[in-house]
């Protein structure tokens, strides 16, 4: 977690407010989803009885596993330098050598987990309105909970669940909760984050909620260069792919975070 000076944290969140809204209608192509089958996957899935954690609710479920990949991966250096040539399994294999992961290291983990358990998840980066200058960002997951029909945000990098009212929401919920001042909780494991680190995550996520990086593919292996879709709010100016120095395609449809 990362602490922000006051004053820093109230230009992001004045720059959250002045773009509050994307556009809403039907987006114009589809993401593809790949539930594999890696014989790596699915062993280590097994051998940690992982398949068990999703028996029950759905939202305590995840919530477990969320902290079973926070607590065995360990955040610190030397850290793997671009995690997105490997899939998750060899990921944690290098980590056993004494490697770190950064924040998209841990959402990779999560979703090759999620993906080889046959849950629809995908890789979410969270990015500040100064994106791509200010290069600090923060990635999560987005994964879809089929007994509600609903995405929830699941972020193992923190171990925790954003929540409000007891229930799981999606980015573009949160976003508008850190925008209106409503309240968001986080559920760790199955009980809830002290209140500090709380509010140090939302104040992070107020820094990192302005607008979003997608991939037109989830599964094993990630193209970021070539595959990827930034989600912009509507009339942010900046708003070209040549801005950012890659061949992203741009949309301002929050439906292309929520197929």
């Amino acid at each position: 977690m990362i602490y922000m000076e006051e004053n820093l944290f109230q230009t992001y969140y004045a720059e959250l407010k002045r773009y509050p809204y994307f556009e809403t209608k039907e987006k114009t192509c589809e993401k593809r989803i790949t539930y594999h089958t890696d014989e790596a996957c699915r062993a280590f899935v097994k051998k940690h009885g992982i398949h068990k954690m999703l028996e029950g609710d759905f939202l305590s479920g995840v919530a477990k596993i969320c902290q079973f990949v926070h607590k065995l991966v360990p955040a610190g250096k030397p850290q793997i330098e671009n995690p997105c040539r490997f899939h998750g399994i060899e990921l944690l294999e290098h980590c056993m050598q004494g490697y770190g992961l950064n924040c998209t290291g841990y959402s990779m983990v999560l979703n090759d987990i999620l993906l080889s358990l046959g849950v629809k998840s995908k890789c979410l980066w969270c990015l500040s309105y100064a994106h791509p200058f200010d290069e600090e960002c923060h990635a999560l997951n987005h994964v879809f909970d089929c007994r509600t029909h609903s995405w929830i945000v699941a972020d193992s990098a923190m171990g925790c669940i954003p929540t409000i009212e007891g229930k799981g929401i999606d980015i573009s919920t949160l976003r508008e909760a850190l925008i209106t001042g409503k309240r968001v909780d986080l559920l760790k494991n199955v009980t809830c984050c002290d209140e500090e680190f709380t509010n140090m995550y939302r104040r992070y996520m107020t820094k990192n909620t302005f607008m979003f990086f997608i991939l037109g593919h989830s599964g094993l292996y990630y193209d970021t260069k070539n595959d990827g879709i930034l989600v912009i709010p509507r009339g942010f100016a900046r708003n070209k792919a040549e801005d950012y120095g890659y061949p992203y395609f741009i949309t301002n449809q929050i439906s292309y975070l929520t197929e």
